[in-house]
C-alpha cells in the first residue's frame, strides 16, 4: 500500500503482495521486543554462553578461570512457576458469573453460568493452552489467546453392501450388477468428492464382491477452542498498537502444517487446490525457518532442522470498510513466499472484531507491550544472588586446592594426598594466602532475596503481609479481568454455532430456550474473581468461622445462605470431596421429605423411631402436620380418628414430634450460650 494511512476495503480477491509486505514491516517492527524476550526466556531458564552442564565456565574466555562457578539460580523460574499454579488456580477455582442487565435476567443468568463452565469444562486444550498463556504473560509481560470454533470432521472409509445400496436404489443396484458403466456417473453424483480412479474400484468390488469400501465422515469435535500465542514469534501486529489488540489495523497468525493436513483442509476448510498443490511444491526450497529460538534444554538440538515435513501458513485478520460502510473482519490465509491464497472471506466468528485478547501482567501506559515481564524485574537481584554464590563458591574451590607458589624452574611434579614434592630448603613450594572468607556475602543474598519476594507480592514478615496481599491479589485481578472478553466471545460463540441443540443438551431446559438465544442476551458480561487469601486454608477457615457465628447471631431475617456457606467451607478443605458429599438443596429437601414419610410409616406399623439428630427439624414438622390435617380436598379423617383411638399409635406420635422439638431447642440453647440471653423476636435499635 503506497499510502499507509489509506483505509483498508473489501475486497474478493486479497492484494497477497501488499500483506506480506505489511507482515514484514510488522515483524521488523516487534525486533525490538522479540529481541526481548529471548533475553528474558534465557534468564528464565539460566542460558547463557560459556555455562557447561556442571555449572562451571568453559572456553577461552572464561573469567576468572577455566572451571571457575557459574552457577543457576533459579529464583525467577521459581517465581514464574508458581504465579503460574496461582494463575491456574484462579481461573479453574475462581467464581464465575453471568451478569445480567435486567433483573428479569437473573434467573436465566444462573443458567448461562451453569452452561459456560460445562463449555470450559469440555475445552480438552483449555488446561494446556492457559497454561502457556500464563507462561508468556509472566516471562514476557504481555501474551495473546485466540477463541475460535472449532469443528472436526474425521474421515474414514467404511464398508457398503449391493443390499444396502438395493434399499435406497434398486435401480443403481441392478446396474451395479448388470455391469452397467451408467452407474459410475450415478456412484460419481453420490461421492462428489471422490476421484474417477477410485470411483471405478467401488464399481468393481461391488459389481464381484458385493462390497466395497467408501469414504465417509463424522464430527468428532464442534466446540469453542482457544489457543496461546507468543507476541513476535506465533502472532504478529503493529508495534504502535496502544490499548487493545482490537485496535491493530491487521493481525497475522502464523501455523504450521504437514502437506497431509493441508491436503485435507482443501476438503475440510475450502483452502484452494492450486495453491496447496504450489505451496508443497515449493515447500522444501522456500519455507521460511522456524519462529521459534533454539532449544531450552538441550543446546545439541539447535543444529536440528525442526521444520522438515512442515508448512507455515499465515492467516491476516484485517479490519476493512465494506460498500456500505460496514467495518469488517477478513481472514486472508497464505504464504510468504508462494503467489496467490489459500482463503479469502469475511471472518464469521464474530462481530466485527478480532477472535483475540491480549493479557497484561502490568498496566504501566496505554502501550501493551511496554508491560514487563517477571525477568526484567528480578534482573538484577537474580544476578546480584548469583555473584554472591559464585564468589562463595569459588571461594570453598580455592580453599580446597589453593594456588601454589614455587621458585622459577622448581615446578613440582604432581601434587596432592600421598605426593612427594622434592624441595632443596623450606618454604620454596608452598600455598598462596586465599581471599578471607567475608559473613556479609550471606546477608547481601538474603536482603536480595527478601526484596525479591517483596516485589512478587510474597510477605517477608509480619509487618507486610496486607501489602503483600493486595500486591498479589492486583495480580489475580489483573489476569481475570482479561478473561472477560474471552468469556464473551465464547458465549457468542456457543450461541452461534451450538445453538438451542447444544444448551438443551447440556442443561435438559427448553423452557429458557428462547430468552436464552434472542438478542438482548448478547449483553451479558461475565466476570471472575477469586480471593488470594484462600490460598492460606487455616486463615480462610478461621473467617468462615467467624462468619458463621456472625450470621448465627444477628440474622433476623433467614438472609443467610447457609447451604452455600457450608459448600464454601467444604470446597476449601476439599473441593472434590464437597461435590460428592454435599447434595443439591433440592436433592436435600426431596430426601428429607422421604425421610420423613418413611418415619410415619414406621410408626404406623407400630414402631418408635427416634428423632434425627442432623436434620431439618422445621421441614420434617411441615411434613408431620401435612400428615396430621391432610388437604383440602383429602382431609385426614382416618389419621385423625386414629389419634383418638390408637392410644400407642398417638403416644408414638407426640414422642417423635417431641424429640425434634427437642433438637430444635437444643439449637437455641446453643445460640443463647453465645448470647448470654434469649433472642428477642425484634431486633435492637442502632442508630
Amino acid at each position: 500500500m503506497e499510502n499507509e494511512n489509506e483505509e483498508y476495503t473489501w475486497s474478493e480477491k486479497p492484494d497477497i503482495e501488499d500483506l506480506q509486505e505489511d507482515l514484514a514491516r510488522c515483524r521488523q517492527n516487534l525486533s525490538y521486543y522479540t529481541d526481548d524476550s529471548d533475553d528474558a526466556r534465557d534468564l528464565r531458564f539460566s542460558i547463557w554462553a560459556g555455562k557447561n552442564k556442571r555449572n562451571r565456565k568453559e572456553g577461552t574466555d572464561a573469567w576468572p578461570w577455566v572451571g571457575a562457578s557459574d552457577t543457576s539460580v533459579g529464583m525467577i523460574d521459581q517465581y514464574i512457576s508458581e504465579d503460574i499454579a496461582l494463575f491456574k488456580r484462579a481461573i479453574t477455582l475462581g467464581n464465575l458469573k453471568a451478569i445480567p442487565t435486567e433483573p428479569s435476567d437473573i434467573r436465566l443468568a444462573q443458567l448461562v453460568t451453569d452452561y459456560l463452565k460445562w463449555t470450559i469444562t469440555s475445552m480438552d486444550e483449555f488446561y494446556r493452552e492457559s497454561t502457556i498463556l500464563a507462561s508468556n504473560v509472566l516471562t514476557y509481560g504481555s501474551s495473546v489467546l485466540g477463541v475460535y470454533w472449532k469443528r472436526k470432521v474425521d474421515r474414514y472409509y467404511a464398508p457398503i453392501s449391493l443390499e444396502e445400496i438395493a434399499q435406497q436404489s434398486p435401480d443403481l443396484a441392478e446396474a451395479i450388477i448388470a455391469g452397467d458403466d451408467s452407474a459410475k456417473s450415478v456412484l460419481q453424483e453420490l461421492f462428489p468428492n471422490m476421484k474417477k480412479r477410485k470411483i471405478n474400484k467401488v464399481f468393481k468390488q461391488l459389481s464381484t464382491k458385493g462390497v466395497a469400501d467408501i469414504p465417509r465422515e463424522r464430527m468428532v469435535a464442534n466446540r469453542p477452542c482457544i489457543k496461546a500465542y507468543e507476541i513476535g514469534r506465533e502472532i504478529i501486529f503493529d508495534s504502535n498498537v496502544m490499548n487493545d489488540i482490537q485496535n491493530a489495523r491487521s493481525v497475522y497468525c502464523l501455523h504450521h502444517h504437514t502437506p497431509e493436513s493441508l491436503r485435507e483442509m482443501v476438503i475440510t476448510e475450502g483452502y484452494d487446490s492450486s495453491f496447496v498443490d504450489e505451496v508443497i511444491k515449493s515447500a522444501p526450497a522456500g519455507s521460511p525457518t522456524s519462529e521459534y529460538p533454539d532449544s531450552l534444554t538441550n543446546p545439541l538440538m539447535d543444529s536440528v532442522d525442526h521444520d522438515t515435513g512442515l508448512i507455515q501458513l499465515v492467516t491476516c485478520y484485517r479490519k476493512v470498510i465494506d460498500d456500505d460502510g460496514i467495518p469488517l473482519i477478513t481472514q486472508t490465509i497464505f504464504a510468504e513466499q508462494v503467489e496467490g491464497f489459500a482463503k479469502h472471506e469475511v471472518n464469521k466468528y464474530g462481530k466485527g472484531v478480532y477472535p483475540f485478547t491480549i493479557f497484561c501482567r502490568e498496566t504501566i501506559n496505554h502501550r501493551i507491550l511496554d508491560s514487563r515481564g517477571v525477568p526484567d524485574i528480578l534482573r538484577p537481584y537474580e544476578q546480584g544472588v548469583k555473584v554472591e554464590q559464585d564468589m562463595r563458591i569459588d571461594r570453598a574451590s580455592l580453599s580446597t586446592v589453593p594456588p601454589l607458589t614455587y621458585l622459577t624452574g622448581r615446578k613440582p611434579e604432581s601434587i596432592g594426598p600421598g605426593s612427594f614434592v622434592p624441595v632443596r630448603r623450606q618454604g620454596e613450594v608452598q600455598y598462596m594466602d586465599i581471599p578471607a572468607y567475608n559473613p556479609a556475602s550471606t546477608e547481601v543474598e538474603n536482603f536480595l532475596r527478601l526484596t525479591a519476594k517483596s516485589l512478587m507480592g510474597r510477605p517477608t514478615g509480619q509487618e507486610d503481609v496486607i501489602e503483600a496481599n493486595l500486591v498479589r491479589q492486583e495480580r489475580i485481578m489483573m489476569w481475570l479481568d482479561s478473561w472477560r472478553p474471552v468469556l464473551r466471545q465464547i458465549w457468542h460463540l456457543q450461541k452461534t454455532y451450538a445453538g438451542p441443540e447444544g444448551w438443551n443438551r447440556v442443561l435438559a431446559n427448553e423452557k429458557d430456550i428462547e430468552t436464552a438465544f434472542d438478542d438482548v442476551s448478547e449483553t451479558f458480561d461475565f466476570h471472575l474473581t477469586f480471593d488470594a487469601n484462600t490460598l492460606d486454608q487455616d486463615k480462610y477457615i478461621d473467617r468462615l468461622k467467624v462468619m458463621g457465628e456472625i450470621f448465627s447471631s444477628y440474622d433476623r431475617k433467614g438472609q443467610a445462605n447457609y447451604g452455600e456457606f457450608m459448600r464454601m467451607f467444604a470446597e476449601n478443605i476439599d473441593p472434590a470431596m464437597a461435590d460428592r458429599l454435599i447434595a443439591p438443596e433440592q436433592e436435600a429437601t426431596d430426601r428429607e421429605v422421604e425421610e420423613t414419610s418413611q418415619d410415619i410409616a414406621k410408626i404406623s406399623s407400630g414402631q418408635v423411631v427416634q428423632a434425627p439428630q442432623n436434620a431439618n427439624t422445621q421441614l420434617r414438622m411441615q411434613v408431620m402436620q401435612s400428615f396430621l390435617q391432610g388437604t383440602k380436598e383429602i382431609p385426614a379423617t382416618d389419621v385423625q380418628n386414629r389419634m383418638q383411638t390408637d392410644e400407642g399409635f398417638k403416644a408414638r406420635i407426640e414422642q417423635y414430634v417431641k424429640g425434634l422439638e427437642f433438637v430444635e431447642q437444643q439449637r437455641q440453647n446453643a445460640l443463647i450460650g453465645r448470647l448470654g440471653t434469649p433472642q428477642g423476636n425484634a431486633p435492637a435499635t442502632s442508630l
